[in-house]
């Protein structure tokens, strides 16, 4: 499970510490902050909650701060991620090489497509980068990143190999699965991946035409 923060330190952690409680010490939990705070305040947080167990920190500060980045990896123990906004191979030339963060979130439909995210990928192996692809938008996105993960090479290569993340938004959104002939869901925390043609999907058109914007009169 992954929750916004954002708010402040202190409401931040009363939110941490009851979803941490209503979901029990074994379920895996991610904070995104959205970039909402300043150096210190991202540190303090981080201190304080990685006591509830956190998997990862995400976009602790502004992303164009990458500076700011290092120095709340260095000041807090929770791993730090980001990514989602930042655009091709270019974009993650310095957060990688510079050990900004510890997992690399690039967009399958930002960052440059399925090749470009292939490079991005590589440069992440090659400085020992996790990679969890960052997922928000339609389903065909969900699809195309399913498509994608599901072509990854183990990293590190091992017998038990790290188990892919899918970021699967559950805001509410009606257009996100009206889209599908046949919706893309989960159970128990697991996504098949889509075997027909393509992206393993057909596009209702008759819901495209419910949701398109109506004409200028």
């Amino acid at each position: 499970m992954k929750i916004k923060i954002g708010f402040g330190v202190t409401e931040d952690l009363a939110v941490i510490r009851a979803v941490r409680d209503a979901i029990g010490p074994e379920a895996r939990l991610m904070i995104d902050a959205n970039h909402g705070y300043n150096i210190n305040e991202a540190i303090s947080l981080g201190r304080k909650a990685a006591d509830y167990g956190i998997d990862w920190f995400e976009e602790p500060v502004i992303p164009e701060q990458l500076g700011a980045y290092r120095a709340v990896r260095e000041g807090q123990p929770i791993p730090v991620a980001g990514g989602e906004t930042w655009h091709g191979r270019f974009g993650f030339a310095e957060p990688l090489a510079t050990r900004a963060i510890d997992i690399a979130q690039p967009d399958l439909c930002g960052v440059g497509g399925f090749t470009e995210m292939r490079r991005v990928a590589d440069l992440a192996a090659l400085h020992g980068v996790r990679l969890v692809p960052h997922v928000w938008g339609t389903g065909v996105q969900i699809a195309a990143s399913l498509q994608w993960l599901a072509a990854q090479l183990p990293d590190p290569p091992r017998r038990d190999a790290i188990a892919p993340i899918l970021e699967f938004d559950r805001t509410p959104n009606p257009f996100r699965q009206a889209i599908f002939t046949t919706p893309i869901e989960h159970w128990n925390g697991m996504v098949q991946i889509p075997n027909a043609p393509g992206l393993g999907i057909s596009i209702n058109r008759d819901a495209l035409k419910e949701f398109r914007l109506k004409e200028p009169a």
